[in-house]
C-alpha cells in the first residue's frame, strides 16, 4: 500500500516537474527572425534589395518564395495583399505544358486567349525578353529579330508568311483567307511579291495604337 503511494507521489512531482519545465522553455523563446528576402526595398526594382535579383541569386529560385507564398504563389501563410498574384498576375501561365505546343497549357495559347498582351510577359522577362530579372530568355526560341514580338509569332512562318488561320478558324489553303495570303505572299505565284502595307495598315509596334 505504502509503495503504491509512494509511485504515485513520484507521478505528481515528476509531471509537475515536466511541466514547469515545460513553462520556462516556452517562456524563453525568442521571435522568429525576418525573413532575409524582405528588406527595405525589397519590393523597388532599382534596389539591390529587390526580391527577383535574390530569387535570380538563390539556387533555390522560386522554391523559397513557395515557402511562404503557396505552391502557386496565391498568398500562402505569408497573405501578402490577400494574393501574391496581384503583382505577378503571369504566374498562372507557367505550369506544366507551358513549352508543349500540343499542350492546353502551351504559353501561345495562353497569349492567344489574352490577346496577344505581351505586356504582361516583359513583367518578368524583360523588354527586350532576354530573361529580365529572374527569368529564362525568350529569344532562345523566338530567334527572328523582335523576337516574340515578330510578325510570323501570329502570322506564318519565316517560310509561309501567309496567316495560320483565316478569320473563321480555317487553316487550309482552300479556304479564301488563307489561299489567296498566301498566293499574293508568294513570289511568282500571282507576280511580285505583294507587301502587307498594301492592303492592311501595319502596326509600327505590337502595341500601337489601332
Amino acid at each position: 500500500m505504502i509503495m503504491k503511494l509512494l509511485n504515485k507521489l513520484l507521478l505528481a512531482i515528476t509531471a509537475v516537474a515536466i511541466i514547469t519545465s515545460c513553462s520556462k522553455l516556452e517562456d524563453s523563446i525568442t521571435p522568429a527572425p525576418q525573413v532575409g528576402t524582405h528588406n527595405a526595398g525589397n519590393l523597388d526594382p532599382a534596389s539591390p534589395n529587390f526580391h527577383g535579383l535574390i530569387v535570380s541569386q538563390s539556387v533555390n529560385g522560386w522554391s523559397e518564395c513557395r515557402q511562404c507564398h503557396a505552391a502557386d504563389l496565391s498568398g500562402g501563410i505569408a497573405q501578402v495583399g490577400g494574393n501574391a498574384v496581384d503583382c505577378h498576375p503571369t504566374f498562372d501561365v507557367h505550369v506544366e505544358g507551358i513549352l508543349d505546343p500540343a499542350s492546353q497549357a502551351f504559353h501561345g495559347n495562353f497569349l492567344r486567349m489574352n490577346k496577344w498582351n505581351l505586356l504582361d510577359c516583359k513583367n518578368c522577362h524583360g523588354d527586350d525578353y532576354a530573361g529580365g530579372i529572374a527569368s529564362p530568355s525568350c529569344v532562345t526560341c523566338h530567334t527572328y529579330p523582335s523576337g516574340p514580338e515578330a510578325c510570323n509569332t501570329c502570322h506564318g512562318s519565316a517560310t509561309n508568311p501567309a496567316p495560320p488561320v483565316d478569320l473563321d478558324g480555317n487553316s487550309a489553303t482552300t479556304y479564301r483567307g488563307v489561299g489567296a495570303h498566301q498566293a499574293h505572299l508568294v513570289t511568282g505565284t500571282l507576280g511580285a511579291h505583294v507587301q502587307c502595307a498594301e492592303c492592311h495598315t501595319v502596326p509600327a509596334t505590337l502595341d500601337a495604337p489601332g
